[in-house]
């Protein structure tokens, strides 16, 4: 009952790391390198968030709490951790192209679509 109750309370985590691997998959044929980083970002937090629940439980549902075992399953958790936000992150700006900056320094007035006349569109004749 424990560990459905830690479980339980990790549910918000869980839920943003399965929409991360779910996203990973659905646009793995789009954006191949920060989708795999997504995709394996995702199932190391998903993996590890369970797999710390799980191993937390059966360490202290015995009488000795094991006190260095959870010491070092919690270092190895939140480096686990770490290692997946970082795959998370590098997505974020894998496959993107490099600015110039020589191209922001540029003193050329810009043009967007507000400063286009407006088109006269030919009127349709009505019966």
């Amino acid at each position: 009952m424990n560990l459905l109750m830690n479980l339980a309370y990790a549910s918000p985590l869980l839920i943003v790391d399965l929409v991360t691997v779910i996203l990973g998959i659905v646009n793995l044929s789009k954006h191949k390198a920060p989708a795999l980083l997504a995709l394996f970002g995702g199932m190391l937090n998903l993996f590890t968030t369970i797999g710390w629940h799980v191993i937390f439980s059966i360490l202290t549902s015995s009488d000795d709490a094991r006190g260095t075992w959870v010491s070092v399953i919690s270092i190895t958790s939140s480096v686990a951790h770490a290692g997946a936000w970082l795959m998370v992150v590098l997505a974020v700006f894998a496959g993107r192209k490099k600015v110039s900056r020589d191209d922001d320094d540029d003193d050329r007035p810009r043009r967007s679509r507000r400063d286009d006349p407006p088109v006269a569109r030919p009127s349709r004749p009505t019966d």
